[in-house]
């Protein structure tokens, strides 16, 4: 066979090889998507367990306030109690959507403040750990958030 200028011949040999190098990279593809899928599954557990933490710590410090409240006076504890369970029963009033818009806005603010000190304390850390840190305080903040609003469907309604 004449070849011209410009035209590339291959032999089996030279087909054989590109052959492997195409099974390479696309078994390399492959483990780079597993790769990224486990990371990914894996920050999506930790914003997961974060935002679990908040709740959990949300109760213990309303039991630990209603406890206070209960050695301080019965009426206080009582009175508290009252006003805790009248607001879990009023799901859609307006002082409800409040108290919840209000205690997300604390919630969040505290962690940025535990956040924003952690990082201060730790002088000595590289720069990446603590972006590492503010990214992390950003994706739980962020899921917190999200979760809120879905569940108020919105955090202010205009009337």
């Amino acid at each position: 066979a004449t070849s011209f200028p410009g035209a590339f011949s291959f032999d089996a040999e030279s087909i054989g090889a590109a052959s492997e190098v195409k099974k390479d990279v696309e078994t390399l593809q492959a483990q780079l998507q597993e790769m990224r899928q486990n990371q990914l599954d894996f920050a999506k557990a930790f914003v997961r367990e974060a935002v679990d933490q908040i709740w959990f710590i949300t109760q213990v410090v309303l039991v630990a306030f209603a406890a206070a409240l209960l050695r301080w006076r019965l009426a206080a504890f009582l009175a508290y109690s009252a006003s805790l369970a009248a607001l879990c029963m009023a799901k859609g009033s307006v002082l409800y959507r409040q108290v919840h818009v209000f205690w997300s806005a604390f919630v969040m603010f505290v962690v940025y403040k535990r956040t924003k000190f952690r990082t201060k304390r730790n002088r000595h850390a590289d720069q990446k750990a603590i972006e590492k840190e503010w990214m992390q305080c950003h994706a739980v903040l962020a899921r917190f958030l999200f979760e809120q609003i879905s569940e108020l469907g919105g955090f202010w309604t205009k009337l």
